[in-house]
């Protein structure tokens, strides 16, 4: 075999490398758009938590990532009207905490939690909002929830079968509202 001359084509090489290049260029610009998108604006992300707390909010964020597990909605402005409107997005999440403390829930509708995935929920805290009254069957969908927080409200009554469905709950908060007598039937 002869010996040749001729050097190798160099533009083969460059394209490689611009090639190269530009793949590494837009896999770093691309990467912080992921982690930016997989957690809502006003709030912070990590560890499967989504931590929302006095943020402002007076509904749930869009871009909750499927994959929390702790959504913190503390402190906001959230109410029975306007918790439904963006927690449609929560019915494939797999939270097993949601925050709501210290909002401005004055009246649990029996829809309020309809959009929430309760397969997964562990943890319900509602303290120190503005409660007066829970509707029956509210927390219905909630079959595997443990721990209901609800003390520090206003709450006068609880309707019949409000905790209907509640078969896991081990822990049931109400201390420091208004309430007199417990209705019968309020588990049944």
């Amino acid at each position: 075999m002869a010996w040749s001359s001729k050097r190798p084509s160099r533009v083969y090489g460059g394209e490689c490398a611009l090639a190269l290049s530009l793949l590494l260029t837009v896999s770093v610009l691309c990467w912080p758009m992921r982690s930016v998108s997989a957690c809502p604006g006003p709030c912070s992300c990590g560890n499967g938590q989504v931590r929302c707390h006095g943020a402002g909010l007076r509904a749930i964020p869009h871009g909750i990532p499927q994959h929390a597990t702790v959504l913190d909605m503390q402190d906001n402005y959230l109410t029975g009207q306007t918790f439904p409107q963006g927690s449609a997005q929560l019915r494939h999440a797999m939270l097993h905490t949601l925050i709501l403390e210290n909002n401005h829930f004055r009246v649990l509708p029996s829809n309020v939690f309809q959009t929430v995935n309760g397969r997964a929920l562990l943890v319900l805290n509602l303290q120190n909002n503005w409660i007066t009254q829970i509707a029956g069957g509210v927390f219905a969908n909630f079959a595997s929830l443990r721990r209901l927080h609800l003390g520090s409200n206003k709450i006068q009554g609880i309707a019949p079968m409000a905790f209907h469905g509640l078969r896991s709950l081990t822990h049931l908060q109400l201390d420091q509202n208004l309430m007199t007598t417990i209705p019968n039937g309020l588990f049944s």
